[in-house]
């Protein structure tokens, strides 16, 4: 467990180059730093809080070391190169009790840098530590069991630990540091829950994270022989069963002969086990071998001549030496026999034939370093001569290959042709043929060549593609002219001319340079030393320092010195320096620094001295800052001196070339506050040079300024501010003819609010405390001047203005705002109101429902007579007891009613809108069968606009049922029954009994259907009363396969969304047309608005059962739709087709139904191998393999999700499936983005398909519909109104929530999809393919440096390939407008992304600088915060310069972005401050080239306030204000 914090910070004086090893510990006590160390310390530093500028004694005394502190800095080193050894004590005594050191650099006598630890005094409790530097954590994970602690040690730079869940939300617990900082901290937390961990440094996420692993340690190698399926994390712990065997101990590889397992011996064909067989040359086991006639251990041999067993010959026979070429050959050339050479024996064929020699010729543009080719048509023996041999090449032959080339490295020369080896061959010359030819070049290239006429060798220099050739002719060579103007000469001038050597070690050629260093000069050292002095100055030891040449910001300092200097510290008055170079303190090893004030400081870490004698001591840099500098403040350490006196000598001063600002300005200054922070410009054709001193320098302000901009800026970064009161803040240097004046002035208190101060007399601030008082506008005292409300507001009375006045209406009783009306009598406050009749104060007796019953006519018919006090529009009624066979007459067939009867129940209406006008009469006749008493029931009148008037049954007719035989209309006993038959044909019978239906004695069921089952009916009720507008359809209900139902006991109902009744068919049976005889039903429908969404079920009586219906129906006042003859079909269905035209590439789908199987293969079963792959957001991938089928970590589908699905072709996908219950389907949505399906079996709005997660949802995405985005009070707005079934969206959410969606019944007359932008003909070539991208994101723009119009495009493009396109949309919220552009991209991250704009009314197509980094699902931006288009490409003419662009937005909440530029290659920093100077975020800090750079802010950690970007790079450095607002 370490006890201790590694500290490797960076220093401000380096004292060599850093090697990391463990070699100081420090610790504090008291007031005492005390050490540790195992190496010796040469010198050290360190940074304090103000604690130790007091520090001295100790080792660091004792040993020699000089101790120098300022306010925040400790710096300990020895003039003389003594050390303090290792060991251990007090390395020094602070002075007083310090909390906080850091910034600790040691090091040993040689520079090296020593490795420091700060122990934290009582040891760390942490079980394990991690390292926070160098924007990485070391290391960067760890498992851990629960219960143990991790320590953070934080040694460099602005850092913090962020495992909170709000950050990563997986985290089984939450763990944070707090902000970054870049102090020197430790943070500790202890783990308790099992579980994976992430971390980040927020500054520096993504890049800078960390993971731990809290569990169970073990084995987690499953091929381990101890392996723990129960461990979370591996421990070490593994041990495996060595090589070839199990965990047992058992053998798994084969045993080899020696019986050894996985041995490698094997029986040899002998039979030996790792015996090495027949050797070589042997021809079996016994070693025997082949004679000459291949038998194995046979005696034959060759003769003499070469003929295996034979006899022999006479030697002149055999040989003969015929071409006296040194080989002895056969006389008979069949003979096959040896040759005899003077240097040895060939065995050959026929040793009689004849050689050739063939030459091969070359022709090259290039020299020659190799060649290699084989020869065909006859046998080579051997290659010489030529050019290979005269350059020195080795020419082998073999197997008729032939090689050349050359050890030394020598060439056969270029440009010329030539015979280039001469082959020695045995066969016809004549079919001697090259191939396979190689040649190589300078450096072993390959040249390549061809080879021409079978045996010349051809190379041809390709032209030169560049053009350039050396001195040499060769192209893109090397060679060069020497200094006598030789090609590739070695001729050098070393400084004294060509090839006239190099300067002696004093710099002279050919000369000697005098003690002034002139060569060839005549100066001298007199006996003090001194060069060209006159022995005067040493009557003792001495030391003399002056100024020499001083030029273009060089000075010389001159010393003269007796004895030995170790070190040497002096200031320089005048100057500003800016470094210190050269001379005799180089020489001598020196480290020479030079810092503020002018101090000079040297010294050596290894304790090297500059000895006694004369010369430059250093040349030190610098700018004036006045007409003279002096040397002063000098302090020189000796090194081996014998003692005495010496004195040291300062020279005159030295006059610089110095010109003061030719103008300086005071700004003065007239505040009723505190002032923390400012900001202007100077204006008035000045050029500032320098800003200082007055109130802000006095109060210890960092003050800066941008002389290209004329910017000055001043804060303070301890907090202090310039009291309230008056008098100069600054002094102003500058340049120019003109007057200078402030502007954009910009003014803080110490609580960073802004102070709405103004400008006097061009150079004077002024700040007036706002005046108090009244400031509601709606108060009677409101006063217009006061910035500040005082609580004093006064108000009128309710409905009275300001003077008394009524600002409402007087009632009739005279009182203002008074709510006392007439009643319809005409008193005021009475109580008379009209009845439903009209009449004031009436009891509703005048108005009496219509009368309608039945009257048997003279022809033996019935007639139905009426009396309605309104006009009829249309009737129906039932009539019971007898048979109704027709209908017609009456006033019905007067007005053009149609009428017809069906079941005994009878209709009437007008298809032309007729009515029968109000009165009395017969309103139609009916003729009839049976008897009984005859009624009438169930009747329905309508009246105008379809509305229901109120009726009342009227009088009933007994029809007697006899065979009247004396036809006087009475059933006596002259008839053949006396009295009357009943209902159910039995004489004087008592009929149907009371609850009968029928005379069965049956019932009738809920239905209303005699002796029917129904149990379960709806019980359906309609309210007439309760809405004020009505509609009517009529519609015949059909099965999904077209069969149409309906028979009694059925019922048709319209409901609302809340499930309320808002109409009841009645069942219909036309007399004519296409459905006459079947079952139609009428449907009035109300509602108390237009718009309501009404959806239909069904009751089946005969199956006892309600169905839904798959219409629905938008509301519209009098509406009709449908009629008997055309009336509109309802259809039930027990499933549902879903269909998604999908196009080539990418497509965002989703889906509304339960499919029976809802595996990947059967949901795409429809589309086949037009899908390649499909993508979810956390369920894996799946890639379609064609005969192979799906394969991936994906293999079933949720309708609540969205999948990515990519086709290789344009294709519908069918669905089939039970349609979502959406009530029933929630979809749990994480904090951030979310793939989501849509549910709803219809189109819905926006708003209301994500009202159930309210403001949690922040934004949504479609692929090529738009975006909208939740604006809060204001509601949802963007491009995206409606969500569509089959399509499935991104949803950003700002915390987890849980999405129900509501059902919509039928948005059936939806506006059609977005209209696609209209590409004109100037932006033809924008257009492209949305599908063929994978990722997506939002951009809100808007045009600031032109006016734009309705029909403006705005275009994202990379590298001139549009990406997405938007025309200018209209924000309410806001009165402007701006531009939402859906972008594309096949990248996750990195596209860098340009603008252009086509202005509509000028044809122009514009194009910008601005530029952005692609992420996908990005949204940057809103309707109130957009990123701006500012900067035309063609106005940018002038050259590139440092600067920083105006961040978009700003204000902001929580992002911002802007560009930084880059003049030229080097280092930059962009960082972030508060408005007391405190660094909270660094954004960028590294080399890089020059150009242009976007960057992106994200505040979300930090509180509202005015923060300051700061950009430094090199000599440049500006700053800008944001505002950050939540």
């Amino acid at each position: 467990m370490l006890s201790y914090i590694k500290l490797a910070t960076a220093a401000l004086l380096t004292f060599g180059t850093l090697s990391f090893a463990q070699d100081v510990t420090l610790s504090i006590d008291g007031t005492s730093l005390n050490y540790e160390s195992t190496a010796d310390i040469g010198g050290f530093q360190f940074d304090h809080d103000g604690c130790a500028t007091n520090a001295n004694g100790g080792d660091a005394v004792a040993a020699g070391f000089s101790i120098a502190c300022t306010e925040s800095i400790c710096l300990g080193f020895s003039f003389s190169g003594s050390f303090i050894p290792p060991g251990s004590g007090t390395l020094i005594d602070l002075g007083s009790e310090c909390s906080t050191l850091s910034g600790f650099v040691f090091s040993d006598p040689g520079g090296t840098a020593l490795v420091v630890e700060l122990s934290d005094g009582g040891g760390s409790d942490a079980d394990y530590v991690v390292e926070v530097s160098s924007n990485v954590f070391t290391p960067d994970h760890l498992d851990i069991a629960a219960g143990e602690t991790v320590e953070w040690v934080n040694l460099g730079g602005v850092h913090n630990v962020d495992g909170s869940t709000d950050t990563h939300p997986n985290n089984p617990d939450s763990f944070y540091s707090g902000l970054a900082s870049n102090d020197v901290w430790s943070y500790s937390f202890t783990f308790t829950v099992a579980g994976n961990y992430d971390y980040v440094c927020t500054p520096h996420a993504p890049g800078m994270a960390g993971t731990i692993t809290v569990g169970t340690g073990g084995c987690t190698d499953v091929s381990a022989c101890n392996y723990s399926a129960s461990a979370d994390f591996d421990d070490g712990s593994c041990t495996y069963a060595e090589e070839n065997y199990d965990c047992d101990g058992n053998c798994t590889a084969e045993v080899d002969c020696n019986g050894d397992c996985a041995g490698l011996a094997v029986e040899d064909e002998c039979g030996v086990c790792g015996g090495s067989g027949i050797v070589d040359g042997a021809c079996d086991c016994a070693g025997n071998v082949d004679d000459c006639a291949g038998e194995c251990g046979g005696s034959t041999e060759v003769d003499e001549c070469g003929v295996c067993g034979g006899g022999g010959a006479q030697l002149q026979d055999c040989w003969f030496d015929g071409d006296a070429d040194g080989c002895f050959e056969t006389l008979d050339p069949m003979t096959t026999c040896s040759c005899e050479w003077e240097g040895g024996s060939s065995t050959g064929g026929d040793c009689g034939s004849d050689t050739s020699n063939v030459d091969v010729l070359y022709c090259s543009d290039a020299d020659i370093y190799g060649f290699q080719f084989n020869v065909s048509g006859v046998t080579v023996l051997g290659a010489s001569g030529g050019a290979a041999e005269a350059n020195g090449f080795t020419t082998t032959a073999g197997n008729n290959t032939v090689l050349g080339f050359s050890f030394s490295g020598t060439s056969i020369p270029g440009n010329m042709c030539d015979i280039l080896t001469t082959l020695e061959v045995e066969g016809d010359a004549s079919a001697a043929c090259l191939s396979d030819l190689v040649l190589s070049g300078e450096n072993g290239t390959n040249l390549g060549g061809e080879i021409t006429d079978c045996l010349t060798v051809t190379y041809t220099e390709p032209a030169c593609e560049s053009d350039i050739y050396d001195c040499a002719g060769v192209c893109d060579g090397t060679a060069v002219e020497d200094c006598n103007g030789d090609c590739g000469g070695d001729a050098q001038d070393l400084g004294c001319g060509c090839n006239e050597g190099a300067p002696d070690e004093d710099g002279c050629c050919g000369s000697v340079a005098d003690c002034a260093g002139e060569c060839g000069g005549s100066a001298v050292e007199d006996e003090c030393g001194i060069c060209n002095g006159d022995g005067t100055s040493c009557g003792d030891d001495h030391i003399d320092l002056s100024f020499g040449a001083i030029a273009d910001g060089n000075m010389e300092i001159l010393m003269t010195n007796t004895m030995a200097i170790s070190g040497f510290q002096f200031n320089i008055t005048g100057v500003d320096l800016d470094g210190a170079s050269g001379g005799r303190a180089a020489d001598a090893g020196f480290s020479v620094s030079t810092g503020v004030e002018g101090v000079v400081l040297g010294f050596s870490f290894t304790g090297a001295e500059i000895p006694a004698g004369s010369g430059v001591l250093t040349n030190l840099s610098f700018s004036a800052l006045a007409d003279e500098a002096c040397i002063t403040n000098e302090v020189l350490a000796l090194g081996e001196w014998s003692g005495g006196f010496y004195e040291i000598n300062i020279g005159d001063c030295a006059a610089l070339d110095y010109s003061a600002p030719s103008s300086m300005a005071d700004v003065l200054y007239n505040s009723e506050s505190d002032i923390a922070g400012f900001q202007f410009h100077v204006d008035g054709d000045v050029t500032l040079t320098n800003v200082s001193g007055g109130a802000a320098a006095a109060a210890g302000f960092m003050i800066s300024l941008n002389g290209e901009t004329n910017m000055v800026i001043g804060f303070s970064l301890d907090g202090s501010v310039v009291s309230a009161g008056s008098g100069t803040l600054l002094t102003l240097e500058y340049e120019g003819d003109g007057s200078p004046c402030l502007s954009d002035l910009i003014l803080s208190d110490p609580d960073a609010n802004g102070l709405d101060a103004t400008v006097e007399d061009c150079l004077t601030i002024f700040y007036e405390a706002p005046v108090s008082g009244c400031t509601d506008v709606d108060a009677c005292n409101y006063n217009a001047d006061a910035a500040a409300d005082d609580g004093s507001c006064t108000y009128a009375d309710e409905n009275y203005d300001c003077d008394g006045n009524c600002t409402a209406d007087i009632d009739c009783a005279g009182e203002c705002g008074g709510s006392a009306v007439e009643d319809c009598a005409g008193e005021c406050g009475g109580s008379s109101v009209e009845d439903e009749c009209g009449v004031c104060g009436g009891d509703g007796s005048s108005c009496a429902p219509g009368v309608y019953g039945l009257a048997l006519n003279a022809d033996g018919d019935l007639d139905v007579t009426y009396d309605s006090p309104d006009d009829i529009y249309g009737f129906q009624f039932d009539v019971s007891a007898v048979t109704v066979t027709g209908t017609s007459g009456g006033a019905a067939a007067a007005a053009g009613f149609a009428t017809s009867t069906g079941n005994n129940t009878v209709l009437g209406f007008s298809f032309s809108g007729a009515f029968i006008p109000a009165g009395s009469g017969v309103l139609t006749v009916l003729s009839f069968e049976g008897s009984g008493e005859a009624c009438l029931s169930n009747i329905v009148i309508s009246g105008a606009g379809g509305s229901g008037l109120d009726t009342v049954s009227g009088d009933c007719v007994t029809i007697e049922d006899c065979e009247d035989v004396d036809a006087d209309g009475i059933c006596d006993d002259v008839d053949d029954c006396v009295g009357a038959y009943d209902e159910c044909g039995v004489c004087n019978g008592d009929g149907i009994g009371d609850g009968a239906c029928d005379c069965a004695g049956n019932v009738e069921d809920c239905a209303g259907v005699c002796g029917g089952s129904a149990e379960n009916c709806p019980g359906w009720e309609d309210d007439p009363g309760a809405y004020e507008f009505t509609a009517t359809i009529a519609g015949a209900i059909v099965l999904f396969d077209g069969v149409q139902l309906g028979e009694a006991g059925d019922l048709l109902a319209a409901l609302d969304a809340d499930g309320n009744v808002r109409g009841v068919g009645l069942m219909l049976f036309p007399p004519f047309g296409p459905y006459q005889g079947t079952p139609v039903y009428e449907v009035q429908l109300r509602s108390n608005a237009a718009g309501d969404l009404l959806h239909f079920q069904y009751y089946d009586a005969s199956s006892d059962e309600v169905l839904d219906i798959s219409e629905t129906y938008e509301f519209v006042i009098n509406d009709v739709i449908g009629d008997v003859i055309d009336p509109w079909t309802l259809n039930i269905q027990t499933t549902v087709d879903l269909s998604i035209d999908l196009i080539a590439g990418w497509n965002w789908i989703s889906f509304n139904v339960d499919p029976e199987d809802a595996s990947l293969a059967s949901v795409l079963a429809t589309v086949g191998e037009t899908a390649t792959f499909i993508n979810s957001q956390s369920s894996g991938t799946a890639t379609n393999y064609g005969d192979y089928g799906w394969y991936g970590g994906l293999t079933s589908l949720d309708p609540t999700q969205m999948y990515l699905l990519d086709m290789s072709e344009a294709a519908t996908l069918t669905v089939t499936g039970v349609p979502v219950d959406v009530a029933s389907r929630p979809i749990d949505l994480i904090s951030g983005w979310n793939w989501i399906g849509y549910l709803p079996q219809n189109a819905g709005d926006v708003a209301t398909a994500l009202a159930s997660v309210g403001d949690l949802a922040t934004f949504i995405n479609s692929q090529s519909s738009g975006t909208a985005t939740n604006y809060g009070d204001y509601g949802w707005y963007g491009g995206l109104t409606t969500l569509e079934p089959g399509s499935g969206y991104l949803l950003d959410m700002s915390g987890a929530g849980t999405l129900v969606y509501p059902e919509f019944y039928g948005l059936a007359r939806l506006d059609a999809n977005k209209q696609a932008v209209v590409l004109k003909d100037a932006i033809s070539d924008w257009d492209f393919n949305y599908a063929d991208y994978e990722f997506i994101g939002t951009i809100h723009a808007s045009i600031e440096s032109r006016i734009d119009f309705d029909k403006d495009v705005v275009g994202v493009f990379v590298d001139d390939q549009c990406r997405g396109i938007a025309e200018r949309m209209y924000f309410p919220f806001d009165d402007s407008y701006f531009y939402i552009v859906q972008v594309y991209s096949n990248i996750a991250e990195g596209e860098e992304m340009t603008f252009k704009y086509f202005d509509s009314e000028n044809g122009e197509v514009v194009e910008y600088a601005e530029t952005m980094m692609f992420t996908s699902n990005m949204v940057i931006g809103d309707g109130f915060n957009t990123f701006s288009l500012s900067r035309e490409v063609g106005d940018l003419q002038q050259p590139m310069t440092y600067g920083i662009s105006d961040a978009y937005p700003n204000p902001f909440n929580p992002v911002t972005s802007f560009e930084y530029t880059l003049e030229k290659d080097g280092m930059v920093q962009v960082a972030i401050y508060d408005i007391n100077g405190r660094m909270v975020s660094e954004l960028v800090n590294g080399y890089q080239s020059a150009g242009t750079y976007p960057v992106v802010w994200d505040a979300k950690e930090l509180s509202s306030g005015v923060y300051l970007v700061n950009m430094i790079s090199g000599d440049y450095s500006t700053i800008q204000k944001v505002m950050l607002i939540k």
